[in-house]
Order: C-alpha cells, then structure tokens, then sequence
C-alpha cells in the first residue's frame, strides 16, 4: 500500500499540479526500497509478539515458522538497519532532515513497539497510526517544502496524511476489540480492556466521523467545479466513511469488528487512489 501510495504521488500527484521533481527515478526507487524494509522489519517483529495473543484468539499466521525461525533476529535486524541505512545515507545526500528524522523515529519506536508502546493505553494504537502517515511524506519531502502551507501541494498531501492517521487509528481500536481476549490474557493495557469495548465503540465512531466530515469540507473545496470529481469523491470515499461509522455504532460481536477492520483497510486503499482525482483537476 505504501509503495502504491508514493508510486501515485510520483507519476500522478506531481505531474498534475505542476510540481518539478528533484530526484531521480533511481533514487525515488531506492527511498521506497529503504522504506519497504522499515515497514517489513516492523510486520514481522509484530507479528512475532503476536504469536501468543494470536493463539488465544484462534488467529494462524502462514508464516508462523518464519517467526520461530532462529533466522529470524537475522531478518528483522537485517530489514531494519539496512532500510534505516539506505533511507539515512540518502536523506543526508540531499540534506534532508525531515525525512532523517523520520528514519530514525520509525526505526526505534518499531524496535520499542512491542517490548513499551503497545502495552500502553492508546499509546501502540497513536505510535501505528503516526508511523504510517509519516511514511507518507517521506518521499515528497524531498521534492517539495512540507512547511510551505500556502503550496496546494503541501495542503492536499496534509489531508491525506490526517485522513489515513484517523483511518488507521479507528483500525487500531477494532483491532484491540477484536483481540481483546488475547491481549487481556497477556497483560496488555489495550484501550478496550481499560476503558470498555462500549466507550472504545464510541471513540471509534467519533473519529470516524470527524474523518467524513474532513472529507467533505476537503473534496468539496477542490472538487465543487467539477461534478464528476465531487461525485467520484463522495462515491468511493465519503460515502464507505459514513457507512462504516454506522456499521462501528451497530458491532456488537468479534465477526463485527474483524468485518469493519477488512473494511476500513479497503476504505484506506480506496481514499490514498483518490490522489488520482487530481490528475483531471
């Protein structure tokens, strides 16, 4: 998803709204390389933690001989720091601090995510969410200035970013709902065990619903001199926002929230392709 997600910024995004790329193709390859490895170090230590919680929730991985593998500390460090290398090494050749900064946030919060952060009220689910919309805007980071409030560029890449941090992070709180057995088992301080599935429900239907109603505020301002746009937009992600709003007011049950993860994960995918309504903009 995150390599669909630069690939539509590099060849789509850019080119619509005029903006001139600084980097090459190769080095646009090799900044989705490092960061590919980053997210895969952190799906496998994940998964790893997740082995014990996975078991009492009747979940099975098909890698589960990866993960207990004693290759596997190989692996993961091997996927980490090469990725962390890579990223740094061309961040400090085009004298990028942001995006230096955010190779070295990213790789130690993932090495710290499991052993600290997840254990923690709210704090796993903020860490997910926060890495995976700073990961976004690595890559145009280094082609156009991020602090330029003023760019429509900047703007618009913004409110994809805020939209999936929300996103992911009601995805997170369904995730702890539809886990909450194993992660109760273990010990973890998991948002559903601390405060309730009920008031978890509720904060995950609030954001939810701020994240439509940013939606229509933003395609609206784009998109109200072009019907087909504003159409498109409402039809594939402001729509799917409210119904799955609505559906996360109604769960009641474990088959509820694994069916609006799913969801929310195609509703993600469907929102960072809309970057390609600004190609006819």
């Amino acid at each position: 998803m995150l390599f669909l997600t630069t690939c539509l910024i590099y060849w789509s995004f850019f080119s619509a709204l005029k903006v001139e790329q600084n980097i090459s193709f190769v080095t646009f390859l090799l900044i989705n390389l490092s960061l590919l490895m980053v997210s895969a170090a952190g799906y496998l230590i994940n998964d790893k933690h997740d082995i014990r919680t996975d078991a009492i929730n009747q979940k099975t991985k098909k890698h589960i001989s990866l993960l207990n593998s004693s290759n596997f500390d190989k692996l993961y460090f091997g996927l980490l720091i090469t990725g962390f290398v890579l990223g740094s090494f061309i961040s400090v050749l085009y004298s990028n601090w942001f995006a230096l900064f955010s190779y070295f946030f990213a790789s130690v919060t993932l090495h710290f995510y499991n052993s600290h952060l997840k254990k923690r009220l709210l704090l796993g689910n903020l860490a997910t969410s926060l890495l995976i919309s700073l990961a976004i805007l690595i890559y145009p980071s280094f082609e156009i200035d991020l602090l330029n409030f003023e760019s429509h560029p900047t703007r618009i890449l913004y409110f994809f970013v805020l939209s999936s941090f929300l996103i992911n992070l009601v995805r997170e709180i369904i995730k702890d709902m539809e886990d909450i057995k194993g992660d109760y088992a273990i010990g973890l301080e998991t948002l559903p065990i601390m405060i309730g599935k009920e008031r978890s429900k509720n904060l995950s239907f609030i954001i939810m619903m701020i994240s439509s109603i940013v939606s229509i505020l933003f395609y609206t301002f784009y998109f109200l001199q072009n019907a087909y746009l504003l159409f498109s937009a409402y039809l594939f992600v402001i729509i799917p926002s409210v119904i799955i709003a609505y559906l996360i007011s109604k769960s009641k049950f474990k088959k509820d929230y694994s069916r609006i993860s799913f969801a929310l994960k195609i509703h993600a995918g469907f929102g960072l392709l809309s970057i390609l309504l600004f190609y006819w903009f």
